[in-house]
């Protein structure tokens, strides 16, 4: 059998075999969350939004002025 040496050595290679392949399917992984991520952002760009014609109707309000009646009824 092996001595505790051999073994040693032999879980260090297999643990760094498993962080190798781990760090081999990391970047793939990553690049496909940025594309997805990236998609969503231009989807939701006010551009699209008009090209598409759903703008919000937060959005359609900006920049309107709107008038509220106060609600003090005193009468001087």
């Amino acid at each position: 059998m092996l001595d505790e040496q051999s073994k040693d050595t032999l879980d260090v290679l297999a643990a760094s075999t498993g962080i190798f392949s781990l760090a081999a399917w990391l970047p793939p992984t990553a690049s496909l969350f940025t594309i997805v991520w990236l998609g969503i952002r231009i989807y939701e760009s006010e551009t699209v939004q008009d090209l598409l014609g759903k703008k919000s109707s937060k959005e359609k309000s900006r920049g309107k002025v709107t008038k509220t009646r106060s609600k003090n009824t005193d009468k001087h």
